[in-house]
């Protein structure tokens, strides 16, 4: 079956809500860190996000999610892009 954008339904997503489902995969601990890699990714390059926006938030995502390595976990969150 083919679609054309125009029938693809909108969800309509928030920065909000990609924010908060990568603070949740962020606290589901390293089982989870390929998925929060594509999440943060995508929220990333959709909001045209600059290096010093990314690293603000993959900051407050180590905090938020109490992450012991915070180093560590930036670096791997901002190296992707």
């Amino acid at each position: 079956m083919d679609f054309t954008p125009a029938e693809f339904p909108t969800t309509g997503v928030s920065e909000k809500e990609f924010i908060d489902k990568m603070i949740a995969l962020a606290k589901a601990g390293e089982d989870e860190m390929e998925h929060l890699k594509c999440v943060f990714y995508t929220w990333a390059v959709f909001y045209e996000a600059d290096e010093e926006t990314t690293s603000g938030i993959a900051e407050f995502l180590a905090n938020a999610a109490e992450i012991a390595e915070k180093d560590t976990f930036i670096k791997s969150l901002t190296c992707i892009l």
